[in-house]
């Protein structure tokens, strides 16, 4: 006896003729949109943590993992910028250690 593999338009097809839809999983930044401004309050406050964050989120029901919420803010609410560092050339003995 051979499975029947079902491909993805046929079973997409059947969940319409039955009057369902399929579930869409919305992306994290999709579901984090809503609270950008928010966000930037929180990490304007002092001593905010993203761990803190992800816990403000959770209670008002965004149901995300840490990481996820850690990635969204990171590349879109506060992109980190890069140290620099900058190095002073002084002659041999003019600075001492």
């Amino acid at each position: 006896m051979t499975a029947i593999k079902p491909s993805v338009p046929g079973v997409l097809a059947a969940m319409r003729a039955a009057g369902g839809k399929p579930a869409v999983a919305s992306s994290p930044s999709h579901r984090l949109a809503p609270y950008q401004e928010q966000i930037r309050c929180w990490l304007s406050e002092p001593d905010m943590t993203m761990k803190q964050i992800w816990r403000l989120l959770r209670e008002r029901g965004v149901k995300l993992s840490y990481p996820s919420v850690k990635r969204y803010v990171h590349s879109t609410v506060a992109p980190a910028t890069p140290r620099v560092t900058v190095r002073i050339e002084t002659p041999p003995g003019q600075q001492a250690r």
